[in-house]
C-alpha cells in the first residue's frame, strides 16, 4: 500500500527556519553529511508516534517553491500561540469541524503554509456511530474532496505555468497527484 512518508520543506534561510520548527514543534534536524550534498539538505524528525511523517528541508530554488501538509496537535490553542510568538502568521483562525476536531492554518516566517488539526477523541458510542456514518458516506465524501483537490491543483499549476505546454502539463499534474493525497488523508481521518 502506498503511503505519504516524507515531505520536503523549501527554505530561503534554512538555519532560521530550522530554529522556528525546533521552537514551535520540538522537531529535530540533522544535516546530511554526504560530501555530494551541494544543496545543504537537512533531514527532519517530527517525532516517534506511529502516525505522522518525517521530512527534509533544502534551500529554495525558486520563489514559487511551496508546501502544505497537516500537522496533528493535542492542543491547538497552545500551538497557535507558539506560532505567533515565534514569527508565524495565522491564516485561518481556529474553526470547528463537526466530527473531526479543531482546524487552523498558518504561514511560517518564510511563507510555507501548514494546517493544524486537533482531532476529536470520541467516546466508544460516538465512535461506533461515526464509523457507521463514515462507511455510509465514504464514497460521496471522496468524490467531493477529490474534485476540489483537482480544481485547486489545476488553478495552482496553470497559474504558475510559463507557457501553453507548461499549462497543459500542469493540468495533467492536477489530475494525478490529488488521488494519492486525498486517499491517504481520508484513510487517516477515518481511523
Amino acid at each position: 500500500m502506498v503511503r505519504v512518508t516524507h515531505f520536503d520543506l523549501p527554505a530561503e534561510n534554512p538555519e532560521e527556519l530550522k530554529k522556528f520548527y525546533e521552537r514551535v514543534f520540538d522537531w529535530n534536524f540533522d544535516k546530511w553529511s554526504d560530501p555530494t550534498n551541494t544543496n545543504d539538505y537537512w533531514f527532519i524528525n517530527t517525532g516517534t508516534d506511529k502516525h505522522g511523517i518525517n521530512g527534509g528541508m533544502a534551500k529554495k530554488k525558486d520563489s514559487s517553491d511551496q508546501i502544505s501538509n497537516t500537522i496533528s496537535v493535542s492542543n491547538i490553542d497552545h500551538y497557535i500561540k507558539r506560532i505567533e510568538d515565534n514569527g508565524g502568521e495565522i491564516l485561518l483562525q481556529k474553526m470547528r469541524l463537526d466530527n473531526v476536531g479543531w482546524l487552523a492554518s498558518f504561514k511560517d516566517p518564510q511563507g510555507n503554509k501548514f494546517t493544524l488539526l486537533q482531532a476529536d477523541k470520541p467516546s466508544s458510542v460516538e465512535e461506533e456511530k461515526s464509523k457507521k456514518r463514515i462507511k455510509r458516506y465514504r464514497h460521496h465524501a471522496h468524490d467531493g474532496i477529490y474534485s476540489l483537490g483537482i480544481i485547486g491543483a489545476a488553478i495552482y499549476y496553470i497559474s504558475a505555468a510559463t507557457g501553453f505546454w507548461m499549462g497543459v502539463l500542469g493540468l495533467l499534474k492536477a489530475l494525478v497527484w490529488p488521488a494519492f493525497l486525498v486517499y491517504e488523508a481520508l484513510k487517516f481521518m477515518a481511523q
